[in-house]
């Protein structure tokens, strides 16, 4: 499409189980460190699954001011309103010298993130000699002990309102809940919004806080995790042969983007440019996707088009790369099918067993890795790669960090359900 507007990346915040901020974090992509380690939880305690990667050394009253609002927010929110305030700093942004009505928010998450102790308390009012909620008692009794900010606690979309009204953007915003595409949904959706005049500027990323002991025994009961609890740090294997599955986590992604013009006018460093989005659904299996990988591959072609790039000029992958049997033969069989020819010449990772699987704020972290790569000139490592899968045939940069000169990064997100997001970014060129 003709007259589009341009896309730039002018501010990056990330909170991770290997660091709070953008440097921490990428020293530890780079260095192969992982967050991964036994979880520090009585919740947890009692589970076969016993291991996350949990955010440590974060005090969210360094980012929020507000005690009325720090009592409201969960860990994924606490941490997707950090990041945003950190990839407004870094963009040297002042929302109160930019335009409030031109300035919009689109976030990514995957759940009601809300603590349910509240909701809980309700429930046991209501149980009887059983130990069953009597139901007609729970609405008489157990509605006495439900707090009446239950439900706020409890909103996907609370931490729009906490971002919009924290920073005064006032301009197009949504909430985006798509499972572990959910963020570079909410990135691609912000991107069409300012390409095509809707926004000047926009806060966009995602949130998440997976490792709870509800989250745990779900995944698990789907036979999606890791069960190394004894080697935490190698449980999370992509592309290996021996691996058995993901392991959880939490953090937040941010990135502030920008229209060229508005970047320009106020004198903004761009870290990168935002070229390409498609997103595509399997329609196959709500909780499998489709062994072929051809609708992954359709978003990949996509996003490429989208972006006027050939297979040739791509320089990284950044794969979900998830740790499962089956999601990381078919994201190879989709890569393949996309690139063609060139996809065994292309470098490949997944940054997964370091920060462990962030899912609705997986798109927006590994996407910040991204433009690190293109920004930086270096492709960080897929940790915990020993064991080559024959139907896992690609070059994952095993084990070590590689210096390369990279100027168009793809990055891939899947979700439950079949949803599927492309994102390509650049290196700017003026």
């Amino acid at each position: 499409m003709t007259g589009r507007r341009r896309v730039v990346v002018t501010g990056m915040g990330l909170v991770s189980a290997v660091g709070i901020g953008v440097e921490e974090t990428w020293e530890a992509l780079i260095a192969g460190r992982s967050g991964v380690r036994p979880i520090a939880s009585s919740d947890a305690a009692s589970l076969p699954i016993g291991i996350g990667a949990q955010v440590t050394g974060f005090a969210v009253q360094t980012y929020v001011a507000n005690r009325k609002i720090v009592k409201l927010l969960c860990k994924g929110e606490a941490y997707g309103l950090a990041a945003a305030k950190m990839a407004l700093e870094s963009a040297g942004a002042v929302p109160e010298e930019m335009n409030p009505a031109r300035g919009g928010v689109y976030l990514g998450c995957t759940k009601e993130t809300g603590p349910p102790e509240r909701l809980f308390a309700g429930v046991r009012a209501a149980l009887d000699e059983s130990n069953r909620v009597d139901v007609c008692k729970f609405g008489v009794e157990g509605a006495k002990h439900i707090h009446p900010l239950c439900l706020v606690e409890g909103l996907p979309n609370a931490c729009l309102y906490y971002i919009s009204e924290a920073f005064h953007l006032q301009g197009a915003n949504s909430n985006i809940i798509t499972s572990g595409a959910a963020s570079a949904h909410a990135i691609g959706e912000a991107f069409r919004a300012i390409q095509h005049g809707e926004s000047d500027y926009v806060v966009a990323g995602g949130f998440d806080s997976w490792v709870d002991w509800l989250s745990l025994a779900g995944v698990r009961a789907l036979g999606l995790l890791s069960t190394r609890n004894h080697e935490p740090a190698k449980a999370c294997r992509p592309f290996d042969r021996t691996r058995d599955g993901s392991v959880l986590g939490e953090g937040a992604g941010i990135l502030l983007l920008e229209a060229l013009d508005h970047a320009r006018a106020r004198g903004a460093k761009i870290h990168a440019e935002l070229v390409g989005y498609a997103t595509t659904t399997d329609a196959y299996k709500i909780l499998t996707p489709r062994p072929d990988g051809v609708s992954l591959a359709a978003a990949i072609s996509g996003a490429l088009a989208d972006a006027a790039i050939v297979p040739d000029e791509v320089d990284y992958v950044n794969a979900y790369g998830s740790g499962t049997i089956l999601g990381d033969k078919t994201e190879t069989l989709a890569i393949k099918t996309a690139l063609g020819k060139h996809a065994h010449g292309i470098p490949v990772s997944s940054i997964k067993p370091v920060v462990g699987h962030l899912v609705g704020a997986s798109g927006a972290v590994e996407l910040i890795a991204s433009v690190l790569a293109i920004e930086r000139g270096r492709i960080p490592p897929t940790i915990n790669y020993a064991h080559p899968d024959p139907v896992c045939d690609l070059d994952y940069v095993p084990n070590k960090a590689r210096d390369a000169s990279v100027d168009v990064a793809l990055s891939i997100s899947r979700g439950f359900g079949g949803q599927n997001v492309a994102l390509v970014a650049r290196a700017f060129a003026g």
